[in-house]
């Protein structure tokens, strides 16, 4: 006769069974922490949004001569590129406006909020230029959205630019100083190459070195 076996089920035992009460507040102790600084973080994140709408739409009135918000957005929606500048100068200066809009509501899309950043330098006026700066330094800003606000300043501003896209060259992210590199080469005076090379005896990441050779091989 064959005899089976006994089945024998481990039951699991609660986390912190046997586990000192001083270790045990310790670790809630590492909870509670890790929560508020992640609560930190979505609040920053959040309030770094808001203070960019509200510092852009103090210094951008809205217009009744604007574009549609829906004109604009279709003309940012193309699927393999978007129209070159005189396209949208000929909408006139309001689409600036219109642009910081589609930046500013989260519920559009990524791409298309990319894209609002790009072409709001080709309105060159002090509006953009805060809403560029806004852009790009905003705490926990996302390293696109800065790369696009840098890339728009010095196609914008170009030498008027300069102390601005200086100080890119030292951003965290090597993307963002990519675009500070790239403007700096397109603007290409020697004050502009100053900067490049003042920044190929700092700079480590070999991407950035690699993008700064080609600004100053031009």
């Amino acid at each position: 006769m064959l005899v089976q076996a006994p089945v024998v089920i481990a039951t699991p035992k609660p986390a912190l069974r046997g586990v000192p009460l001083q270790s045990s507040l310790g670790l809630l102790l590492s909870w509670i922490a890790w929560l508020a600084l992640l609560a930190l973080d979505v609040l920053r994140r959040t309030l770094a949004f808001v203070l960019v709408a509200v510092a852009i739409g103090l210094a951008v009135p809205a217009r009744a001569d604007a574009p549609s918000k829906t004109r604009v957005r279709e003309l940012l929606s193309g699927i393999e590129e978007i129209p070159p500048r005189a396209v949208w100068r000929a909408l006139g200066p309001e689409t600036l406006g219109v642009l910081i809009e589609l930046y500013n509501d989260a519920s559009e899309p990524g791409f298309v909020r990319l894209r609002a950043v790009v072409v709001a330098g080709h309105f060159p006026n002090e509006a953009c230029r805060t809403f560029l700066r806004a852009v790009a330094t905003a705490p926990g800003q996302s390293d696109l959205f800065a790369r696009n606000a840098v890339l728009a300043l010095g196609r914008g501003f170009g030498v008027r630019a300069l102390e601005e896209l200086g100080s890119y060259l030292r951003h965290r992210e090597p993307l963002v100083r990519q675009a500070a590199v790239r403007s700096l080469g397109e603007i290409a005076t020697p004050a502009a190459r100053s900067l490049l090379e003042g920044r190929m005896r700092l700079e480590r990441d070999d991407v950035v070195r690699e993008s700064l050779l080609r600004a100053l091989r031009r």
